[in-house]
């Protein structure tokens, strides 16, 4: 589950961002129609999610947020950093550089 650290009445409150959705994708390297198949929504929701021309339907967000969280990213909240999204450190397939 995404924890965006609004928790109301033992729910939580997903909101994901547009832009989330974006660097999501690109973390992952998938394409728009990448993830519409891995959520199982059409390509045209993606799309008009991510160029900002209508809002998500709650249960169509849940399928996105879950597929971007299995696919091996973590979607952040509004924390004292504000929204973001990044890699879970299983993903990094590169060995960490030391110097």
């Amino acid at each position: 589950m995404v924890d965006f650290g609004n928790d109301r009445q033992g729910l939580k409150s997903l909101n994901l961002l547009p832009e989330q959705c974006r660097a999501a994708r690109a973390l992952l390297n998938w394409t728009q129609a990448q993830l519409a198949a891995i959520a199982g929504v059409s390509h045209s929701t993606i799309k008009d999610f991510e160029g900002c021309r209508h809002a998500l339907h709650r249960a169509t967000e849940a399928l996105l947020i879950e597929a971007l969280e299995k696919g091996g990213v973590r979607l952040l909240g509004t924390g004292h950093d504000g929204p973001g999204v990044r890699l879970k450190l299983a993903m990094c397939k590169m060995p960490l550089w030391k110097g």
